[in-house]
């Protein structure tokens, strides 16, 4: 691989998501912080304020309220 190559694969890899993740897995991984709600305790309202888009691949995962449906509970 030519120096060119290795410094566009390492820009690359430096880039990527997986290490941009890697600071907040290393800040919730093994803490407390991530058990703070309970899984079952949803907070859609909570978290539709801290995302600027809110996109579902997979509608028939969305729990509304009885008689409404995905799109109305998703606004």
């Amino acid at each position: 691989m030519s120096n060119t190559d290795q410094n566009y694969t390492t820009w690359l890899l430096e880039h990527s998501m997986l290490e941009q993740v890697r600071p907040l897995a290393a800040r919730y991984s093994g803490k407390g912080a991530q058990w703070q709600h309970p899984y079952a305790e949803a907070q859609p309202r909570a978290a539709s304020a801290a995302a600027s888009v809110w996109f579902t691949a997979y509608p028939g995962a969305i729990i509304t309220r009885d008689g409404q449906s995905v799109l109305a509970t998703l606004g």
